[in-house]
């Protein structure tokens, strides 16, 4: 074996191995198969030195040149067919034809003197004695190569990015392919040939692997590392094998004297034998050594999104986030940055050494900002990124820029680098990050808030019932506000000159109505405001309260506050149902504190029931249902809210009376103040609050309160 017929052999495993391997790797498009077969039938042709030179006699290796010929008549037309695709050409169909209806006609001639006359089989080289007919081949060749080089070039010369790159590479590798071509055509016609024209082949094909593996040639990013590396260990180890065998085949032939076809059988049997467990010894190996397990990165996230719900504690919550996207992705690097004002600092940060600021100020800020979704630059061709932008990723090597938003407000970043393997972050990747993010941002409030509001009221001496307590002014303040605005807009209607009479007094009525919700408002303001700042003084506004008015206006408070919501959404509107009856006993209490106490619960059952909707997707059957109900017990009475929503798992049941714990989404704006001061205020009535729940199925809230209040003589407390 000279150094023509072992080169033979290396450059068709290569292309052997390639095409294979290509074909086999997952998301088979049409672009990859064409691929793979047109290397697989150029791997086939590049063994004519090879078959030759183990020809026994001329006639031999006549038969043999001329079935290796068959995948070479087809292999031109198999390249035009890869070009067209990879160009997106599909005006040249007739041309692709023609082609392979050409090299068709050539397979009827491909056993016929005509075509191939003999093998020059001796000289260093090996080359084919032309027919008549052969010329014309290589006419065809030539043409559909020269087309092909051509319409690469012109494609390069319009395309950018990515793509640009990978044409390049493509059109380089071609060229040697078909100076390949053009050294195994001329030794026919002159008897030499300088050097192995197979060794343009080795090299044609290590330009393919090397734009598969730089720039995700044929978007083959799923087989890069893993396949590509399988590709060369399975070729090396099966070339190791075979050459083994054929030595063997050597050794026996002189040793019994057979004819030496006749033990090419058993060894051909033997390498075809051991292909399936090669296969499958080397694909345990790679896995094990080579390559670390693959995450499901849906199924990570979601499992993390339950749990980041439930710490306060922010360097947990970013550590942990950034342990997350390592496993679930493998970046080559991973940071959180946060906003510290006038620009946002890393606060934690993965497989990177480097100080990553980016300034408020900058495009990287502005386009998250703006779109208020993912920024990634894998797509080189996206006009909306700037160069700007794309300057600013590269500096901390950043493939991502995932924006952590509550409402309008950009509260930090997530960057991530290109994964490990090369691969593209998919569609499914970027839907499954934004629902990370959404998380993340608000576990990343939630813990700033709990340690912003615990030092503050460590600083002011306020203890945390009555910070609490302050949240609940905000509704109370936006009910002011809302019947402020109906009578603003009753007066400027009064001012008009075309009102009549009827529409005056209807005018009158609704500004009255209006006017007394603003003094009850008022009213509640002062009491809550007193609850804040003098929690003693809740007693002094013990009263006798009617239980089934109370659940009554809390229940209409609360659909009036979530109708928006559920027309956003699109959803059918919880049946609300107060199963409390009229002549319910009364009890004494604060009015203001039970009332909001009530309407808090109402407003978490409806939120409940539309998180169903977002996270459950149930079907049509589903209807959303909050049942208010009372119990007589006795000196006490229990008042329950139950409703059938998403309900809550374990680990949120532990922390829900917490101080400032949520998990409510940025939209419900949720800020965990509301569950932990109702407990306050149910205690300083002498009561407790209780649930049960379970994900899934729904949660019931239980008030119990005591009817009698101690030292309360029928008009208010008497201080003992």
């Amino acid at each position: 074996m000279n150094i023509y017929s072992l080169s033979s052999i290396i450059a068709s495993i290569f292309c052997l191995s390639l095409g294979l391997f290509v074909y086999l790797s997952k998301g088979r498009d049409r672009m990859r198969k064409l691929f793979a077969f047109a290397s697989i039938l150029t791997g086939l042709w590049t063994l004519f030195p090879f078959v030759v030179s183990k020809a026994s006699d001329e006639r031999f290796a006549i038969f043999l040149s001329r079935l290796v010929y068959i995948p070479a008549i087809f292999t031109p037309s198999a390249w035009l067919h890869f070009m067209l695709c990879v160009t997106g050409d599909k005006q040249k169909r007739y041309v692709l034809a023609l082609s392979y209806s050409i090299s068709a006609l050539f397979l009827f001639v491909c056993f016929n003197q005509f075509f191939i006359k003999g093998v020059n089989r001796f000289a260093p080289h090996f080359s084919v004695i032309p027919g008549a007919l052969y010329s014309l081949f290589i006419v065809l060749f030539s043409i559909i190569f020269i087309c092909i080089l051509y319409g690469i070039f012109q494609s390069f010369l319009t395309a950018s990015g990515y793509i640009k790159n990978q044409l390049k590479y493509i059109l380089l590798s071609y060229v040697f392919g078909f100076f390949s071509g053009v050294l195994h055509f001329g030794a026919a016609y002159f008897n030499y040939e300088p050097f192995p024209h197979d060794f343009l082949l080795i090299i044609y094909t290590g330009l393919i692997a090397y734009a598969i593996f730089t720039h995700r040639l044929m978007d083959i990013e799923i087989i890069v590392k893993r396949t590509l590396v399988f590709a060369g260990v399975f070729a090396s180890a099966y070339a190791i094998i075979a050459a083994f065998t054929l030595l063997g085949q050597s050794f026996f032939e002189q040793l019994t004297g057979l004819n030496r076809w006749i033990l090419l059988i058993p060894s051909i049997t033997v390498i075809v034998l051991i292909l399936r467990p090669l296969e499958n010894i080397l694909t345990q190996v790679t896995d094990k050594y080579l390559f670390q397990k693959k995450y499901d990165p849906r199924q990570l996230i979601r499992s993390f999104i339950d749990y980041a719900a439930t710490v306060l504690d922010l360097d947990k919550i970013v550590s942990e986030t950034i342990e997350l996207l390592y496993k679930a992705f493998r970046p080559e690097f991973s940071a959180i940055l946060l906003s510290n004002g006038d620009k946002y600092i890393a606060h934690g940060k993965k497989n990177t050494s480097n100080v990553i600021i980016i300034s408020n100020n900058s495009a990287i800020v502005a386009y998250l900002k703006s779109i208020k979704g993912i920024l990634s630059i894998e797509n080189d061709n996206d006009k909306k990124i700037s160069d700007e932008i794309r300057r600013e990723m590269m500096d901390p090597k950043a493939a991502l820029a995932v924006p952590l938003m509550l409402r309008d407000e950009l509260i930090g970043i997530i960057l991530l680098g290109k994964k490990k393997s090369d691969e593209y972050y998919t569609q499914e990747d970027l839907t499954t990050l934004i629902d990370l993010a959404r998380t993340v941002a608000i576990a990343i409030k939630n813990a700033q808030l709990t340690k912003q509001i615990a030092e503050e009221s460590e600083k002011k001496g306020i203890d945390k019932t009555s910070v609490g307590a302050a949240h609940q002014m905000k509704n109370i303040l936006a009910r002011l506000a809302a019947n402020a605005k109906l009578v603003d807009t009753a007066i400027r209607v009064t001012e008009t000159k075309n009102i009549n009479f009827e529409n005056a007094q209807s005018l009158l009525s609704l500004t009255k109505d209006n006017m007394q919700g603003i003094l009850k408002e008022a009213e509640k303001g002062k009491r809550m405001l007193d609850a804040i700042l003098y929690p003693a003084k809740v007693k002094e506004y013990f009263a006798e309260l009617n239980i089934y008015a109370l659940a009554k206006q809390a229940a209409e408070s609360s659909s009036r506050a979530k109708s928006k919501d559920i027309l956003e959404r699109n959803i059918p509107a919880p049946i609300v149902t107060n199963n409390v009856s009229e002549n319910f006993p009364h009890i004494i209490g604060n009015e203001s504190l039970i009332e909001q106490i009530l309407e808090n619960l109402i407003n978490n059952a409806f939120d409940a029931v539309l998180w169903r909707y977002s996270y459950l997707k149930p079907d049509s059957s589903y209807r959303g249902k909050i049942t208010i109900a009372a119990e007589d017990k006795g000196k006490n009475i229990a008042i329950s809210i139950k409703d059938n929503g998403i309900g809550m798992k374990d680990e949120v049941k532990e922390k829900i009376f917490a101080g400032y714990f949520t998990t409510k989404s940025a939209e419900h704006k949720g800020d965990g103040a509301g569950l932990y001061s109702m407990k306050g205020w149910i205690e300083q009535h002498k009561g407790n609050i209780s649930f049960s729940s379970e994900y899934g199925k729904g949660t019931t809230f239980t008030v119990e309160l005591p009817k009698e209040q101690e030292n309360f003589n029928g008009s208010k407390t008497v201080n003992s």
